[in-house]
């Protein structure tokens, strides 16, 4: 029951405004789900992810991102580059951030956040 409900339940709203010129190793990333949702094994092609009754297309370094911090509340983009160097380059970890920010999925956190 509390997995069907979680997945409709609306994700936190974040505001995103000139992200791509904010994001620094400091900056504190939330993801907008505030509890876990059900998300696709990672794939090599972009995948479809459900929140809160919207769905969601997502490239596959978006969703390991969203993955990592839906698992870990949030994450500085400095632990994220570190997390995934072997895995993402760094200008594509920016952009799956970007990408996710985009969609409403993911963004800084400000100071009035809960992450």
């Amino acid at each position: 029951y509390l997995q069907a409900e979680d997945r409709k339940r609306k994700p936190r709203p974040l505001l995103s405004l000139g992200l791509s010129e904010t994001l620094d190793d400091s900056t504190l990333i939330v993801p907008a789900p505030r509890r876990r949702v059900p998300l696709p094994s990672l794939a090599a092609n972009d995948a479809e992810v459900s929140v809160g009754g919207e769905t969601y297309r997502l490239s596959p370094a978006a969703l390991q991102v969203l993955a990592y911090l839906i698992e870990h509340h949030a994450a500085p983009l400095r632990t994220l580059k570190v997390t995934f160097a072997a895995t993402i380059e760094p200008a594509a970890l920016h952009d799956a951030v970007r990408e996710l920010a985009r969609k409403g999925l993911a963004g800084p956190a400000s100071s009035g956040s809960d992450p």
